[in-house]
């Protein structure tokens, strides 16, 4: 019999419902913030201790709290915003849903969520001590000036679970709260912002710092640098029949490098909310692409339109909101992106240094083709160049007899039964079917016994007359009940391929494969159990090297003969710094000048060695974003791991090398210790399902040798 349904306490309720509201450290900023703008501040100070663990404290000159609403600053559903649902549709305030802080009781320690405040009208301020129900716990008169403080102790004390996790991944939980506190810096407000970081040793540290200044392009400049606003340009769009007007800067299309590697500038705001609208995202980066390869743009868009036609109210953090015609105004934006692109498509910044260009004419132009290039054979290139396969058939001198040749047999029956079945299936060599697909030249050798003699003879195969024979074996002798793989061994399938083997495959599945033999002098025939696998010698070798210099290899650097300041943002700054070790064994090094303003402090001051690659700046912010997406993990930037991946392609097996059967086994036991063995460092496939041999087999056992 079912219980009773029952009403759940307040009390329980009031905490169930807490912690959706206030998830992470920064949605805790983001609340006061808000509470700050609304109330007119002009000043706004942030501080936070051991990256906000251990306190967040909002200060502000705003308007201050009367006497009469202390109780109800705290209450669950109290608010000044709005009095009724209708007045939805024309809220101008950042909040209006009062649950953050009667949540952020319930979520600080015990009597530690306090509230010091004072008007224009009172002498003197009053500090407010708030229970975790949000009810008054102690009033003390307290003196400031007009306006109103906000302490967080300890977040998240009753939560342990969500403790924990916030203690693991507060790095990455520091750098979305500066990432979000620049979103509110963007906002043209005349209001000044600062948020000042104290380590747990308590140094103090600026990590945000906005002027008090109104116009949109001087506030990207305050939080981004000079260097940064070069690279936008200005993006502004009005649509009568759709009733907005969109505002800000964008990316341009040149020089090359205005994009960047990750999406981590890309900021939009609907009547100055910052918000997400992926679909308006994802249709700038298309765009942009079109006219700047793969990179990401940058950009900072206010769309302003009338309150009716959006809905804020979808999230409790107001981060999502819905528009009345969405997929209109995404088109409207992207034929005016366009435009805009199309109209400096083509253009190309001139400088004025360099040789002369009297110093090219009459001289040579030294050139390759493509007809000069040899890359080493793939899969699918293999196919199409090569129209055989040698097969070396093994033939029995019976100077041992037949208990011998049986012996050997044991040792080698699945090698037997693919060089059986593929001579069964050959076709005669005027013949290749239309979809046939050569794997180059097979030689499977074998040292069970040295009377078995290796002959080769060239033919033609047609790989499709070989899946079919199989379904037909199993057609007419057993049935295959469980099919593992289904891609087949060509480029469009590619993915199906490694979701196949990665869902299907495990590290010890490679310690368990049996090496048959080696294809073309470039491929390795392994088998696990009865599924039959082709290995790329070269590109398994290469990724396996490739993983050992990518965590073992120290960067040798050389020092600048003079250091570059770095521009870079309070939340880049931070994660630099929280990251030395990282960069410095990637080669990089700084000075460090504690006395300069956030964002500036930071001068490169040496760069990894290289003959042929440049490293500079730009390599430092990839890193710094990888590191920041990275969960902890080691980073190398996209241009290290291109030496790394050229080195280790260098020193691997090369194609056309014939190896024995302890290399391929040494190389097939590699892969079980690669974390992503499933291509090289350069793309390639390094190994692929052919067959289930389970027919054969069964067929192999009944037949009477």
């Amino acid at each position: 019999m079912s219980r009773r349904i029952l009403r759940i306490r307040q009390s329980d309720v009031h905490r169930i419902c807490s912690g959706q509201v206030i998830v992470t450290l920064a949605s805790v900023v983001k609340e006061l913030l808000e509470n700050s703008l609304d109330a007119g501040a002009q000043n706004i100070e942030i501080i936070l201790k051991n990256k906000g663990l251990d306190l967040i404290e909002v200060r502000d000159d705003g308007y201050g709290v009367r006497e009469c609403d202390y109780s109800g600053l705290t209450a669950k559903h109290a608010t000044s915003k709005i009095t009724d649902f209708s007045d939805l549709n024309r809220v101008e305030t950042f909040g209006f849903r009062g649950e953050a802080l009667n949540s952020l009781c319930s979520l600080s320690q015990s009597l530690k969520f306090t509230v010091i405040t004072k008007t224009a009208d009172q002498v003197f301020g009053n500090k407010i001590e708030y229970d975790h129900e949000g009810h008054i716990a102690s009033i003390t008169p307290t003196p400031r000036e007009r306006g109103t403080t906000v302490i967080v102790v300890n977040l998240f004390t009753s939560y342990p679970v969500r403790l924990k996790n916030l203690q693991n991944n507060i790095k990455k939980e520091f750098a979305h709260l500066l990432t979000v506190l620049q979103s509110y810096c963007l906002i043209p407000l005349k209001a000044r912002i600062s948020c000042k970081s104290f380590s747990s040793k308590g140094l103090p540290s600026v990590v945000v710092s906005k002027l008090a200044t109104g116009s949109l392009k001087e506030n990207i400049i305050n939080i981004f640098g000079a260097k940064f606003a070069q690279l936008i340009e200005p993006f502004n769009f009005v649509s009568e029949k759709l009733q907005f007007v969109l505002d800000g800067y964008v990316s341009k299309v040149f020089p090359d490098n205005s994009g960047r590697a990750s999406p981590d500038r890309q900021f939009l705001f609907i009547n100055n909310r910052p918000c997400e609208l992926p679909k308006v995202s994802k249709a700038i980066n298309e765009v942009f692409r079109q006219f700047s390869g793969s990179a990401y743009p940058v950009f900072v868009l206010h769309i302003n339109l009338r309150r009716d036609l959006c809905d804020v109210n979808v999230t409790p953090d107001k981060r999502v909101i819905l528009l009345h015609s969405e997929t209109a105004l995404i088109d409207s934006v992207k034929n005016a992106l366009y435009d805009l692109y199309q109209s400096s498509h083509g253009k190309f910044q001139v400088s004025s240094g360099g040789p002369p260009l009297s110093e090219f004419v009459g001289k040579p132009i030294s050139c390759r083709t493509i007809d000069d290039l040899e890359d080493p054979p793939t899969l699918a290139g293999d196919c199409e160049r090569k129209k055989s396969l040698i097969i070396s058939s093994q033939k029995s001198s019976r100077c041992r007899g037949r208990r011998l040749f049986r012996g050997a047999r044991a040792v080698s029956r699945e090698k037997r039964v693919v060089s059986s079945f593929l001579s069964k299936t050959l076709p005669n060599e005027n013949h290749v079917g239309s979809d046939s697909t050569d794997l180059g030249a097979l030689s499977l050798q074998t040292a069970a016994s040295p009377c078995l003699v290796g002959i080769e003879r060239t033919v033609k195969v047609d790989i499709a007359a070989m899946r079919r024979s199989v379904q037909g074996v199993a057609e007419h002798g057993i049935q295959k009940t469980n099919q593992k793989f289904s891609a087949s061994i060509r480029v469009e399938h590619n993915e199906l391929a490694e979701s196949e083997l990665s869902r299907t495959l495990t590290k010890d599945c490679f310690k368990k494969m049996r090496v048959l033999g080696q294809f073309n002098l470039g491929f390795i025939i392994a088998i696990l159990d009865s599924d039959l696998f082709v290995i790329d010698q070269h590109a398994s070798d290469e990724k396996y090297n490739f993983e050992t210099l990518q965590k073992t290899i120290i960067l040798q650097s050389q020092r600048l003969l003079r250091p570059k300041q770095l521009e870079l943002s309070a939340a880049q700054e931070g994660i630099l710094l929280a990251n030395l070790p990282v960069f410095r064994k990637n080669g990089f090094d700084f000075v460090i000048d504690r006395s300069q303003p956030p964002g500036r402090s930071i001068s490169l001051s040496s760069v990894p060695y290289s003959k042929s690659t440049r490293f500079d700046s730009d390599d430092v912010e990839e890193l710094i974003f990888l590191l920041s997406e990275a969960h902890g993990s080691f980073c190398r930037p996209s241009k290290v791991r291109k030496m790394l991946a050229s080195r280790a392609c260098r020193q691997s097996v090369m194609i056309g090398t014939a190896l024995t059967t302890k290399e391929m086994e040494t190389i097939v036991g590699h892969m079980a210790s690669i974390e992503q063995p499933w291509n090289c460092p350069h793309g390639r496939p390094t190994m692929r399902h052919l067959l289930d041999l389970t027919p054969l087999l069964h067929e192999e056992d009944n037949s009477d040798f």
